[in-house]
């Protein structure tokens, strides 16, 4: 079932998906990985590995961007 959007319409979604939410996703986690200190929860202060492994579970949101993006770009061929 597909939905049958004007020329407009079908940009601005284009637009949107294809565009402005994975350069605003990681522009979100550029910015709040670089704003982040040592993670502490009261006075107990996480460990290296806790905070690696948290930086490695934020990247991994990322990754699928510029892979759908690159097959998407070869399949079409453009």
């Amino acid at each position: 079932m597909g939905m049958e959007l004007n020329k407009i319409v079908r940009g601005y979604w284009m637009a949107v998906w294809v565009v402005l939410t994975p350069i605003a996703s990681v522009g979100v986690f550029i910015f709040t990985m670089t704003d982040i200190g040592q993670t502490q929860f009261g006075d107990y202060v996480f460990p290296v590995w806790a905070d690696s492994l948290g930086w490695m579970m934020g990247a991994c949101t990322l990754i699928p961007f510029p892979i759908f993006t690159i097959y998407q770009l070869h399949k079409h061929d453009w």
